[in-house]
């Protein structure tokens, strides 16, 4: 057992993976404590509206990820190659431009809070407005991000992640327990990346300082590239989400509303599987990105993720198939007879999807995009046989897991060279 634990510290991939992994968690425990906590004190109608203003919010943050993603590759590039005044500029020109978009989201907001207010039936237009400014927040958030993930300081990583965390459940729950209401709960949801910028650009701005000499100029670096590059990244990250998001819509659409209930409770469980790996991909990217960028090997990043991903889901889909419907009542209170049996094939596709959604990862950082194509035909191919073929819920989970494997497979094979590499 001891050796075990000196492998595991020694080994840097297996400790950064299972840092990042512990921070998460805890990063997500916390938020859903704040959850846990402000469902009870709300009532339904201002709990609604404080979900509804949140998912908008993130809706519209979600253009930031092809921008942090390519942001993340170029910088742990540079870093990898030592040019730490190149990527201080980087960072700089980054949050100007990032900055400007996210004045003209607050400004926008502003002009038609009131009008859209109304349309979300939100009585509170200021409750609107500070939507502006927690978009405007998420979407500065992710400069920090890509430069702690692009600079390998996981530890710092975490660190801020779980401050984030730990504002938004002290100043949301404080709020509305003082009797704020959705104002409270918004303000708490704004703390967390308030929390996560100031962590993020005090961390960033004392690692340049460290290694950049005081009046040593900036290096100009264009973003061209950058924004060149959110393109397949783009691409990569919708054909993603169709793979994995695609089947509940259709469900929605072709089945009743209690069917459809049935199979997004299925479907939570299958999305804790998906996204309990997801750290992994956070320590492969920047790895790999760096040592390509020196010409290095980075298939062994690959084979380790792949192998830590494989044990993870293994182990919560082994349960699932044990004890569906004890899952369920744990997880969500219901274990109802039309959700019970879907959650095995649902934990056997979002294992499959979550190896898949490492490969891509980590052929994106080492700038392998010839899997996009076959990535968009095969997630155009489920929503067209799920459209065709589902004469009940338990043939579409199925089919959903079939297609999994199959893109697993397939991008496992346009792999294969970097696996070579091992």
């Amino acid at each position: 057992m001891r050796d075990m634990f000196r492998k595991f510290f020694q080994d840097e991939f297996l400790f950064h993976a299972g840092l990042m992994v512990g921070g998460m968690q805890l990063a997500n425990f916390l938020s859903l404590l704040y959850h846990l906590i402000v469902v009870r004190i709300l009532s339904y109608e201002e709990y609604g509206a404080l979900n509804a203003l949140v998912i908008l919010a993130l809706y519209f943050s979600q253009f930031a990820a092809p921008f942090q993603t390519a942001l993340t590759r170029f910088l742990a590039v540079q870093i990898g190659r030592h040019q730490i005044v190149e990527s201080r500029f980087l960072v700089r020109r980054a949050t100007l431009h990032l900055g400007l978009i996210s004045l003209i989201v607050v400004i926008a907001f502003a002009a038609v809070a009131g009008p859209f207010a109304r349309m979300q039936q939100i009585g509170d237009t200021a409750e609107m407005l500070l939507v502006g400014f927690l978009i405007a927040a998420f979407l500065m958030a992710a400069i920090p991000q890509a430069f702690l993930q692009g600079a390998q300081l996981f530890a710092p990583l975490v660190a801020a992640s779980a401050s984030s965390a730990l504002a938004k459940l002290v100043v949301g729950v404080g709020l509305v327990w003082m009797g704020y209401g959705v104002w409270g709960g918004l303000w708490g949801v704004l703390a967390g990346p308030v929390t996560f910028l100031v962590a993020g650009y005090f961390l960033a701005a004392r690692y340049f300082a460290r290694r950049v000499s005081a009046g040593e100029e900036s290096h100009r670096v264009s973003l061209r590239p950058i924004y060149a590059y959110c393109l397949p990244v783009s691409a990569m990250l919708i054909s993603y989400t169709i793979l994995t998001n695609s089947d509940v819509t259709l469900v929605k659409k072709f089945f009743s509303p209690l069917d459809a209930g049935y199979y997004s409770v299925a479907q939570m469980v299958g999305k804790i599987i998906l996204f309990l790996p997801g750290a992994v991909s956070i320590v492969v990217f920047p790895k790999a990105a760096s040592a390509h960028s020196r010409r290095s090997p980075s298939g062994h990043l690959l084979k380790k993720g792949l192998i830590v991903t494989s044990l993870m889901c293994g182990a919560g889909t082994l349960l699932c198939v044990l004890a569906p419907g004890a899952i369920l009542r744990i997880l969500t209170g219901k274990a109802s007879p039309g959700s019970t049996p879907l959650v095995p094939w649902f934990a056997l596709a979002m294992s499959f999807y979550a190896l898949v959604g490492l490969i891509t990862s980590y052929n994106i950082s080492i700038h392998n995009t010839r899997f996009i194509k076959y990535l968009m035909f095969i997630a155009c191919a489920q929503v067209a046989t799920i459209y065709l073929y589902h004469p009940g819920l338990g043939a579409v989970v199925r089919t959903l897991t079939v297609i999994s494997i199959v893109s697993f497979l397939a991008m496992l094979f346009l792999s294969n060279e970097s696996l070579k590499e091992c």
